[in-house]
Protein backbone atom coordinates (compact mmCIF):
# COMPACT_ATOMS: atom_id res chain seq x y z
CA UNK A 1 0.00 0.00 0.00
CA UNK A 2 1.51 3.41 -0.90
CA UNK A 3 1.83 6.03 1.77
CA UNK A 4 1.86 9.76 0.12
CA UNK A 5 2.48 13.19 1.88
CA UNK A 6 1.55 16.52 0.31
CA UNK A 7 0.58 15.28 -3.19
CA UNK A 8 -1.79 17.42 -5.11
CA UNK A 9 -4.53 17.02 -7.39
CA UNK A 10 -6.39 20.32 -7.67
CA UNK A 11 -9.14 18.08 -9.85
CA UNK A 12 -10.01 16.54 -6.78
CA UNK A 13 -12.53 18.25 -3.71
CA UNK A 14 -12.98 17.77 -0.39
CA UNK A 15 -15.98 19.40 1.33
CA UNK A 16 -15.75 22.06 -0.71
CA UNK A 17 -12.17 22.50 -1.38
CA UNK A 18 -9.05 22.21 -2.76
CA UNK A 19 -6.99 19.13 -1.14
CA UNK A 20 -3.42 19.26 -0.05
CA UNK A 21 -2.54 15.59 -0.21
CA UNK A 22 -4.29 12.85 -2.74
CA UNK A 23 -4.62 9.34 -2.72
CA UNK A 24 -5.16 7.14 -5.73
CA UNK A 25 -8.53 5.06 -6.84
CA UNK A 26 -6.05 2.08 -5.47
CA UNK A 27 -6.00 1.26 -1.39
CA UNK A 28 -3.16 4.32 -0.02
CA UNK A 29 -1.94 5.25 3.77
CA UNK A 30 -2.17 8.91 3.72
CA UNK A 31 -0.53 10.51 6.19
CA UNK A 32 -0.63 14.45 6.99
CA UNK A 33 1.26 17.55 8.22
CA UNK A 34 1.47 19.20 11.67
CA UNK A 35 -0.79 21.54 9.82
CA UNK A 36 -4.36 22.48 8.79
CA UNK A 37 -4.37 19.88 5.77
CA UNK A 38 -7.16 18.78 3.24
CA UNK A 39 -6.75 15.17 2.58
CA UNK A 40 -8.79 13.05 -0.80
CA UNK A 41 -8.61 9.44 -0.26
CA UNK A 42 -10.49 8.92 -3.35
CA UNK A 43 -11.19 5.44 -4.26
CA UNK A 44 -10.20 2.10 -2.57
CA UNK A 45 -9.40 0.76 1.28
CA UNK A 46 -7.36 3.68 2.33
CA UNK A 47 -6.42 4.38 5.92
CA UNK A 48 -5.89 8.37 6.24
CA UNK A 49 -3.86 10.18 9.43
CA UNK A 50 -4.12 13.24 9.89
CA UNK A 51 -1.92 14.19 12.64
CA UNK A 52 -1.92 17.68 14.08
CA UNK A 53 -3.84 20.41 12.98
CA UNK A 54 -7.10 21.20 12.11
CA UNK A 55 -7.51 19.02 9.39
CA UNK A 56 -10.38 18.33 6.63
CA UNK A 57 -10.17 14.78 5.52
CA UNK A 58 -12.47 12.72 2.60
CA UNK A 59 -12.46 8.94 2.85
CA UNK A 60 -14.71 8.36 -0.64
CA UNK A 61 -15.41 4.84 -1.79
CA UNK A 62 -14.26 1.93 0.01
CA UNK A 63 -13.56 0.66 3.57
CA UNK A 64 -11.73 3.28 4.72
CA UNK A 65 -10.21 3.88 8.36
CA UNK A 66 -9.91 7.91 8.94
CA UNK A 67 -8.40 9.63 11.69
CA UNK A 68 -8.34 13.04 12.07
CA UNK A 69 -5.54 12.80 14.93
CA UNK A 70 -5.13 16.08 17.34
CA UNK A 71 -7.20 19.35 16.22
CA UNK A 72 -10.61 20.18 15.47
CA UNK A 73 -11.14 17.94 12.11
CA UNK A 74 -13.88 17.45 9.84
CA UNK A 75 -13.33 13.50 8.90
CA UNK A 76 -16.22 11.80 6.32
CA UNK A 77 -16.33 8.50 4.90
CA UNK A 78 -18.57 8.30 1.90
CA UNK A 79 -19.70 5.22 0.86
CA UNK A 80 -18.09 1.58 2.02
CA UNK A 81 -17.75 0.18 5.86
CA UNK A 82 -15.45 2.99 7.43
CA UNK A 83 -13.90 3.60 10.26
CA UNK A 84 -14.27 7.37 11.21
CA UNK A 85 -12.52 8.52 14.27
CA UNK A 86 -12.22 12.37 15.12
CA UNK A 87 -9.04 11.97 17.82
CA UNK A 88 -8.66 14.88 20.42
CA UNK A 89 -10.31 18.37 19.68
CA UNK A 90 -13.87 19.34 18.56
CA UNK A 91 -14.13 17.02 15.66
CA UNK A 92 -17.42 16.99 12.51
CA UNK A 93 -17.77 13.42 11.85
CA UNK A 94 -19.77 11.81 8.38
CA UNK A 95 -19.78 8.14 7.91
CA UNK A 96 -22.25 7.93 5.08
CA UNK A 97 -24.03 4.80 3.84
CA UNK A 98 -23.32 1.87 4.81
CA UNK A 99 -22.17 0.34 8.29
CA UNK A 100 -19.86 2.77 10.22
CA UNK A 101 -18.00 3.04 13.20
CA UNK A 102 -17.88 6.60 14.17
CA UNK A 103 -15.53 7.19 17.37
CA UNK A 104 -15.32 10.96 18.44
CA UNK A 105 -12.33 10.95 21.19
CA UNK A 106 -11.83 13.57 23.75
CA UNK A 107 -13.62 17.54 23.28
CA UNK A 108 -17.18 17.63 22.38
CA UNK A 109 -17.39 15.81 18.75
CA UNK A 110 -20.94 15.77 16.13
CA UNK A 111 -21.69 13.02 14.15
CA UNK A 112 -23.76 14.67 11.32
CA UNK A 113 -26.47 12.88 9.37
CA UNK A 114 -27.77 15.94 6.94
CA UNK A 115 -27.88 14.01 4.29
CA UNK A 116 -29.03 11.11 4.99
CA UNK A 117 -31.79 10.05 2.15
CA UNK A 118 -34.49 9.11 5.48
CA UNK A 119 -35.37 9.64 8.43
CA UNK A 120 -33.10 8.38 11.43
CA UNK A 121 -32.78 6.67 14.80
CA UNK A 122 -29.99 7.74 16.86
CA UNK A 123 -29.39 6.56 20.40
CA UNK A 124 -26.59 7.70 22.01
CA UNK A 125 -27.10 5.68 24.98
CA UNK A 126 -27.15 2.29 23.47
CA UNK A 127 -24.24 4.01 20.62
CA UNK A 128 -25.68 3.11 17.69
CA UNK A 129 -27.38 5.09 14.41
CA UNK A 130 -30.09 3.66 11.86
CA UNK A 131 -31.16 5.28 8.91
CA UNK A 132 -28.24 6.49 6.99
CA UNK A 133 -27.04 3.05 6.90
CA UNK A 134 -26.23 1.01 10.58
CA UNK A 135 -23.53 2.86 12.67
CA UNK A 136 -21.69 2.14 16.02
CA UNK A 137 -21.07 5.58 17.87
CA UNK A 138 -18.82 6.25 20.37
CA UNK A 139 -17.77 9.26 22.53
CA UNK A 140 -19.69 11.72 20.29
CA UNK A 141 -21.81 14.24 22.29
CA UNK A 142 -24.06 15.72 19.45
CA UNK A 143 -26.08 14.68 16.19
CA UNK A 144 -27.17 16.86 13.38
CA UNK A 145 -30.08 15.23 12.39
CA UNK A 146 -31.37 14.45 8.37
CA UNK A 147 -34.31 16.63 6.58
CA UNK A 148 -36.66 13.94 7.16
CA UNK A 149 -38.56 12.81 10.48
CA UNK A 150 -35.97 11.87 13.19
CA UNK A 151 -36.36 10.15 16.25
CA UNK A 152 -32.75 11.48 18.43
CA UNK A 153 -32.14 10.06 21.97
CA UNK A 154 -29.13 11.24 24.78
CA UNK A 155 -27.76 9.27 26.78
CA UNK A 156 -26.09 9.99 30.25
CA UNK A 157 -24.11 13.06 29.59
CA UNK A 158 -24.37 16.29 28.37
CA UNK A 159 -25.88 16.06 24.13
CA UNK A 160 -26.24 18.33 21.32
CA UNK A 161 -29.18 17.90 18.83
CA UNK A 162 -29.75 19.90 15.71
CA UNK A 163 -32.59 18.85 13.51
CA UNK A 164 -33.66 19.59 10.28
CA UNK A 165 -36.62 19.60 8.57
CA UNK A 166 -39.05 16.51 9.35
CA UNK A 167 -41.18 16.28 12.31
CA UNK A 168 -38.72 15.63 14.95
CA UNK A 169 -38.65 13.57 18.07
CA UNK A 170 -35.90 14.89 20.65
CA UNK A 171 -34.90 13.38 24.08
CA UNK A 172 -31.83 14.59 25.91
CA UNK A 173 -31.64 12.10 28.70
CA UNK A 174 -29.49 12.71 32.15
CA UNK A 175 -27.26 15.81 31.45
CA UNK A 176 -27.57 19.40 30.60
CA UNK A 177 -29.04 18.93 26.73
CA UNK A 178 -29.27 21.49 23.81
CA UNK A 179 -32.02 20.68 21.93
CA UNK A 180 -32.83 22.67 18.64
CA UNK A 181 -35.99 21.75 16.72
CA UNK A 182 -35.44 22.91 13.15
CA UNK A 183 -38.38 23.66 10.54
CA UNK A 184 -40.92 20.76 11.19
CA UNK A 185 -43.48 20.12 13.91
CA UNK A 186 -40.90 18.86 16.56
CA UNK A 187 -41.32 17.20 20.31
CA UNK A 188 -38.55 17.80 22.42
CA UNK A 189 -37.98 16.30 26.25
CA UNK A 190 -34.98 17.52 28.25
CA UNK A 191 -35.04 15.04 31.17
CA UNK A 192 -33.24 15.49 33.81
CA UNK A 193 -30.39 18.61 34.13
CA UNK A 194 -30.42 22.37 33.27
CA UNK A 195 -31.25 22.24 29.91
CA UNK A 196 -31.65 24.36 26.68
CA UNK A 197 -34.29 23.70 24.11
CA UNK A 198 -35.87 25.51 20.96
CA UNK A 199 -38.14 24.60 18.92
CA UNK A 200 -37.98 27.10 15.98
CA UNK A 201 -40.53 26.98 13.58
CA UNK A 202 -43.57 24.67 12.99
CA UNK A 203 -45.69 23.91 15.82
CA UNK A 204 -43.68 22.43 18.48
CA UNK A 205 -44.45 20.80 22.06
CA UNK A 206 -41.52 21.06 24.09
CA UNK A 207 -40.91 19.82 27.97
CA UNK A 208 -38.18 20.79 30.05
CA UNK A 209 -38.97 17.88 32.64
CA UNK A 210 -36.34 17.84 35.43
CA UNK A 211 -34.33 20.71 36.15
CA UNK A 212 -33.45 24.28 36.04
CA UNK A 213 -34.51 24.63 31.92
CA UNK A 214 -34.42 27.45 29.08
CA UNK A 215 -37.22 27.10 26.51
CA UNK A 216 -37.83 29.29 23.59
CA UNK A 217 -40.75 28.11 21.22
CA UNK A 218 -40.15 30.19 18.08
CA UNK A 219 -42.50 30.70 15.46
CA UNK A 220 -45.38 28.78 15.30
CA UNK A 221 -47.84 27.67 17.65
CA UNK A 222 -46.29 25.81 20.38
CA UNK A 223 -46.73 23.88 23.90
CA UNK A 224 -44.16 24.63 26.56
CA UNK A 225 -43.76 22.84 29.96
CA UNK A 226 -41.08 23.36 32.26
CA UNK A 227 -41.43 20.55 34.49
CA UNK A 228 -39.89 20.78 38.18
CA UNK A 229 -36.99 22.69 39.17
CA UNK A 230 -36.07 26.92 38.63
CA UNK A 231 -36.57 27.35 35.21
CA UNK A 232 -35.05 30.62 34.34
CA UNK A 233 -36.58 31.27 30.36
CA UNK A 234 -39.82 30.04 29.13
CA UNK A 235 -41.24 31.64 26.18
CA UNK A 236 -43.42 31.10 23.65
CA UNK A 237 -42.34 33.79 21.25
CA UNK A 238 -44.25 33.90 18.35
CA UNK A 239 -47.73 33.01 17.29
CA UNK A 240 -50.18 31.52 19.74
CA UNK A 241 -48.70 29.59 22.32
CA UNK A 242 -49.61 27.19 25.62
CA UNK A 243 -46.60 28.07 28.22
CA UNK A 244 -47.09 26.19 31.67
CA UNK A 245 -44.06 26.72 34.11
CA UNK A 246 -44.91 23.54 36.32
CA UNK A 247 -43.48 23.10 40.26
CA UNK A 248 -40.22 25.99 40.88
CA UNK A 249 -39.37 29.46 40.90
CA UNK A 250 -39.82 30.29 37.20
CA UNK A 251 -37.63 33.02 36.20
CA UNK A 252 -39.12 34.46 33.38
CA UNK A 253 -42.18 33.17 31.63
CA UNK A 254 -43.23 35.31 28.61
CA UNK A 255 -45.84 35.15 25.87
CA UNK A 256 -43.93 37.54 23.68
CA UNK A 257 -46.36 37.67 20.45
CA UNK A 258 -49.77 36.31 20.22
CA UNK A 259 -53.15 35.48 22.05
CA UNK A 260 -51.45 32.92 24.62
CA UNK A 261 -51.78 30.99 27.79
CA UNK A 262 -49.32 31.29 30.59
CA UNK A 263 -49.88 28.93 33.85
CA UNK A 264 -46.83 29.73 36.52
CA UNK A 265 -47.79 26.64 38.55
CA UNK A 266 -46.46 26.24 42.27
CA UNK A 267 -43.75 28.54 43.25
CA UNK A 268 -42.69 32.47 42.99
CA UNK A 269 -43.17 32.98 39.33
CA UNK A 270 -43.08 35.98 37.04
CA UNK A 271 -44.95 35.76 34.13
CA UNK A 272 -45.60 38.29 31.09
CA UNK A 273 -48.14 37.83 28.46
CA UNK A 274 -46.39 40.13 25.93
CA UNK A 275 -48.24 41.31 23.14
CA UNK A 276 -51.81 39.83 22.72
CA UNK A 277 -54.66 39.30 24.05
CA UNK A 278 -53.68 36.53 26.75
CA UNK A 279 -55.11 34.36 29.77
CA UNK A 280 -52.26 34.23 32.30
CA UNK A 281 -52.45 31.85 36.06
CA UNK A 282 -49.77 32.44 38.45
CA UNK A 283 -51.20 29.68 40.20
CA UNK A 284 -49.44 28.94 43.78
CA UNK A 285 -46.85 30.69 45.24
CA UNK A 286 -45.83 34.89 45.26
CA UNK A 287 -46.16 35.75 41.21
CA UNK A 288 -45.51 38.92 39.46
CA UNK A 289 -47.75 38.96 36.10
CA UNK A 290 -47.86 41.92 33.53
CA UNK A 291 -50.21 41.39 30.96
CA UNK A 292 -48.62 43.71 27.99
CA UNK A 293 -49.78 45.53 25.64
CA UNK A 294 -53.19 44.52 24.05
CA UNK A 295 -54.40 46.44 20.38
CA UNK A 296 -57.88 47.59 19.49
CA UNK A 297 -60.59 46.23 21.75
CA UNK A 298 -60.33 42.80 24.38
CA UNK A 299 -57.35 42.05 26.91
CA UNK A 300 -55.91 40.00 29.02
CA UNK A 301 -57.46 37.76 31.83
CA UNK A 302 -55.17 37.05 35.05
CA UNK A 303 -55.20 34.95 38.19
CA UNK A 304 -53.22 35.40 40.99
CA UNK A 305 -54.07 32.02 42.61
CA UNK A 306 -52.82 31.36 46.00
CA UNK A 307 -49.63 33.67 47.25
CA UNK A 308 -49.39 37.16 47.25
CA UNK A 309 -49.16 38.25 44.07
CA UNK A 310 -48.49 41.42 42.13
CA UNK A 311 -50.20 41.66 39.18
CA UNK A 312 -50.34 44.46 36.09
CA UNK A 313 -52.80 44.49 33.64
CA UNK A 314 -50.98 46.85 31.36
CA UNK A 315 -52.87 48.04 28.20
CA UNK A 316 -56.28 46.38 27.43
CA UNK A 317 -59.71 45.97 29.19
CA UNK A 318 -58.63 43.38 31.09
CA UNK A 319 -59.92 41.09 33.53
CA UNK A 320 -57.94 40.55 37.21
CA UNK A 321 -58.26 38.42 40.24
CA UNK A 322 -55.91 38.31 42.73
CA UNK A 323 -56.70 35.02 44.64
CA UNK A 324 -56.62 33.94 48.26
CA UNK A 325 -53.71 35.87 49.41
CA UNK A 326 -52.57 39.63 49.93
CA UNK A 327 -52.62 40.36 46.43
CA UNK A 328 -51.45 44.22 45.12
CA UNK A 329 -53.57 44.51 41.57
CA UNK A 330 -53.39 47.37 39.13
CA UNK A 331 -55.14 47.76 36.22
CA UNK A 332 -52.94 50.27 34.25
CA UNK A 333 -54.25 51.47 30.88
CA UNK A 334 -58.46 50.65 29.99
CA UNK A 335 -62.10 49.60 31.36
CA UNK A 336 -60.54 47.13 33.76
CA UNK A 337 -62.19 44.61 35.93
CA UNK A 338 -60.52 43.99 39.29
CA UNK A 339 -61.40 41.71 42.06
CA UNK A 340 -59.11 41.48 44.88
CA UNK A 341 -60.13 37.64 46.43
CA UNK A 342 -59.37 36.25 49.87
CA UNK A 343 -57.01 38.26 51.90
CA UNK A 344 -56.19 42.12 52.71
CA UNK A 345 -55.23 43.32 49.00
CA UNK A 346 -54.41 46.93 47.01
CA UNK A 347 -56.47 47.39 44.06
CA UNK A 348 -55.58 50.61 41.92
CA UNK A 349 -57.79 51.11 38.57
CA UNK A 350 -55.82 53.39 36.92
CA UNK A 351 -56.64 55.00 33.53
CA UNK A 352 -60.31 55.02 32.30
CA UNK A 353 -63.13 53.57 34.02
CA UNK A 354 -63.11 50.69 36.23
CA UNK A 355 -64.50 48.26 38.22
CA UNK A 356 -63.00 47.05 41.43
CA UNK A 357 -64.30 43.94 43.66
CA UNK A 358 -62.27 43.61 47.12
CA UNK A 359 -64.27 40.81 48.18
CA UNK A 360 -63.12 38.96 51.77
CA UNK A 361 -60.26 40.60 53.89
CA UNK A 362 -59.77 44.31 54.70
CA UNK A 363 -58.50 45.81 51.31
CA UNK A 364 -57.76 48.67 49.50
CA UNK A 365 -59.65 49.92 46.67
CA UNK A 366 -58.26 53.09 44.37
CA UNK A 367 -60.01 53.78 41.17
CA UNK A 368 -57.61 55.91 39.26
CA UNK A 369 -58.92 58.78 36.62
CA UNK A 370 -61.96 57.78 35.18
CA UNK A 371 -65.98 57.09 35.80
CA UNK A 372 -65.42 53.90 38.45
CA UNK A 373 -67.22 51.41 40.36
CA UNK A 374 -65.83 50.08 43.72
CA UNK A 375 -67.52 47.36 45.73
CA UNK A 376 -65.42 46.71 49.12
CA UNK A 377 -67.07 43.60 50.02
CA UNK A 378 -66.42 42.14 53.39
CA UNK A 379 -63.81 43.65 56.74
CA UNK A 380 -63.03 46.57 56.81
CA UNK A 381 -62.58 48.28 53.28
CA UNK A 382 -60.94 51.79 52.11
CA UNK A 383 -62.40 52.85 49.13
CA UNK A 384 -60.79 56.10 47.29
CA UNK A 385 -63.01 56.95 44.41
CA UNK A 386 -59.97 59.56 43.01
CA UNK A 387 -61.03 61.80 39.84
CA UNK A 388 -64.40 61.47 37.91
CA UNK A 389 -68.32 60.64 38.91
CA UNK A 390 -67.02 57.21 40.92
CA UNK A 391 -69.61 55.04 42.49
CA UNK A 392 -68.24 53.64 45.98
CA UNK A 393 -70.09 50.57 48.08
CA UNK A 394 -68.17 49.41 51.01
CA UNK A 395 -70.37 46.18 51.77
CA UNK A 396 -70.52 44.62 55.19
CA UNK A 397 -68.27 46.24 57.56
CA UNK A 398 -66.87 49.32 58.99
CA UNK A 399 -65.45 51.27 55.67
CA UNK A 400 -63.95 54.62 54.86
CA UNK A 401 -65.40 55.97 51.33
CA UNK A 402 -63.73 58.78 49.73
CA UNK A 403 -64.98 60.24 46.55
CA UNK A 404 -62.46 62.71 45.38
CA UNK A 405 -62.84 64.83 42.95
CA UNK A 406 -66.35 64.64 40.98
CA UNK A 407 -69.76 64.00 41.27
CA UNK A 408 -69.51 60.37 43.42
CA UNK A 409 -72.11 58.17 44.73
CA UNK A 410 -71.08 56.57 48.33
CA UNK A 411 -73.18 53.78 49.77
CA UNK A 412 -71.54 52.73 53.31
CA UNK A 413 -74.08 49.37 53.75
CA UNK A 414 -73.62 47.84 56.47
CA UNK A 415 -71.10 48.71 59.63
CA UNK A 416 -70.09 52.21 61.05
CA UNK A 417 -68.97 53.61 57.98
CA UNK A 418 -66.97 57.21 57.66
CA UNK A 419 -67.99 58.77 54.12
CA UNK A 420 -65.86 61.66 52.94
CA UNK A 421 -67.42 62.86 49.49
CA UNK A 422 -64.75 66.07 49.41
CA UNK A 423 -65.19 68.14 45.74
CA UNK A 424 -68.31 67.65 43.61
CA UNK A 425 -72.01 67.40 43.70
CA UNK A 426 -72.30 64.21 45.93
CA UNK A 427 -74.91 61.67 46.94
CA UNK A 428 -73.88 59.97 50.25
CA UNK A 429 -75.85 57.01 52.05
CA UNK A 430 -74.84 55.76 55.26
CA UNK A 431 -77.28 52.97 55.58
CA UNK A 432 -77.15 50.37 58.56
CA UNK A 433 -75.24 51.48 60.78
CA UNK A 434 -73.80 54.32 63.14
CA UNK A 435 -72.11 56.48 59.95
CA UNK A 436 -70.27 59.69 59.80
CA UNK A 437 -71.30 61.63 56.86
CA UNK A 438 -69.35 64.75 54.88
CA UNK A 439 -70.09 66.12 52.10
CA UNK A 440 -67.23 68.53 51.57
CA UNK A 441 -67.11 70.80 49.37
CA UNK A 442 -70.00 71.73 46.19
CA UNK A 443 -73.57 70.74 46.74
CA UNK A 444 -74.02 67.71 48.31
CA UNK A 445 -77.19 65.33 49.91
CA UNK A 446 -76.46 63.26 52.58
CA UNK A 447 -78.83 60.48 54.19
CA UNK A 448 -77.27 58.80 57.54
CA UNK A 449 -80.21 56.16 57.40
CA UNK A 450 -81.48 53.76 59.69
CA UNK A 451 -79.07 54.27 62.86
CA UNK A 452 -77.26 57.57 65.06
CA UNK A 453 -75.70 59.15 62.19
CA UNK A 454 -73.05 61.99 62.16
CA UNK A 455 -73.54 64.51 58.97
CA UNK A 456 -71.50 67.23 58.08
CA UNK A 457 -71.54 69.50 55.31
CA UNK A 458 -74.38 68.98 53.08
CA UNK A 459 -77.23 71.01 51.42
CA UNK A 460 -79.78 67.96 51.87
CA UNK A 461 -79.43 66.10 54.86
CA UNK A 462 -81.78 63.17 56.26
CA UNK A 463 -81.63 60.63 58.50
CA UNK A 464 -79.53 62.62 60.69
CA UNK A 465 -79.94 64.29 64.51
Amino acid sequence: MPTLAAARAPASICAGLTPTIVGTAAADKLQGTTGDDIIAGLGGNDIIEGLDGSDTICGDDGNDRLSGGPGDDFVEGAAGDDAVDGGDGSDQLTGGPDQDTITGGADIDVAIYRDAPNGILVDLGAGRAQGDGNDTLAEVESIVASAFDDILRGGPGDDTFIAGDGNDDLTGGAGIDLLIGGSGGDRADGGHGDDYLSGEAGQDRLIGAGGNDSIFGGSGTDEISGGDGDDPVLTGQADDDLVDGGPGNDGLMLGETGDDVLTGGDGDDHVDGGLGTDWIDGGNGDDQLRGGAVSGDGGDVMTGGDGADGIDGQSGDDSIDGGPGDDRLLGDTGRDTLTGGDGADWLLGAEDDDQLYGSAGADELNGGPGNDSLLGGDSADTLNGAAGNDRSDGGPGNDTLVGNEGADLLLGRGGGDILLGSAGADRIFGHEGDDSLDGGADFDRLDGGPDTDTCTTGEIIDGCP
